[in-house]
């Protein structure tokens, strides 16, 4: 499995490296991850509306709130 980025495929084992790289690092804030994912859907949110899809635009919006939960329940985590 792949998704498309910029144009050209990142496969699945390609993110998985991504992420596992990450979380070597020990410094990863995962609240100011939460809050990126919440800026990333909010402008989701507004892409699909644009677009008129609202199904999407509403599954957007759950994870805005989900993330932006998360940013609440972990403070300097």
């Amino acid at each position: 499995m792949s998704l498309s980025r910029g144009g050209r495929r990142v496969s699945l084992r390609a993110r998985q490296q991504a992420v596992a790289g990450l979380r070597g690092q020990g410094d990863v804030d995962a609240s100011e991850i939460a809050a990126f994912i919440a800026t990333m859907a909010a402008e989701m949110v507004t892409l699909a509306e644009i677009a008129d899809m609202k199904t999407l635009a509403y599954l957007a919006d759950m994870v805005r709130l989900e993330a932006e939960a998360q940013v609440i329940d972990r403070p300097g985590r």
